[in-house]
């Protein structure tokens, strides 16, 4: 996945999850994005994204405050709490300098 900053990004997935995709892949015949946008052959833009995001957090009741920023934080911090070394952290978030991450 290519992040901010034209970055390229590494997903860590459950083998569950892994799982779960390639059976939506196969049953829904998908060949193109895996999230795929309005416009034939685009990915998903930033802003649905984030619309479709606060959708599911009316409805989970979550506070209107949280956001994908929020949810990447707490991602975060869970890691550091579970004591994943944090230079993993560091490079699961992006981070150039380890004083971002701690």
């Amino acid at each position: 996945m290519v992040g901010k900053g034209d970055k390229e990004r590494r997903i860590y997935l459950k083998l569950y999850m892994v799982q779960a995709i390639r059976v939506y892949i196969a049953e829904n015949q998908v060949t193109g994005y895996l999230f795929a946008g309005l416009e034939p052959g685009r990915p998903v833009d930033d802003a649905t994204m984030n619309r479709r995001l606060k959708t599911y957090v009316r409805k989970a009741g979550l506070p209107e405050w949280v956001s994908a920023h929020t949810l990447r934080h707490s991602i975060a911090v869970h890691l550091l709490m579970d004591k994943v070394p944090i230079s993993f952290v560091q490079g699961f978030l992006g981070h150039e300098s380890l004083a971002t991450t701690g």
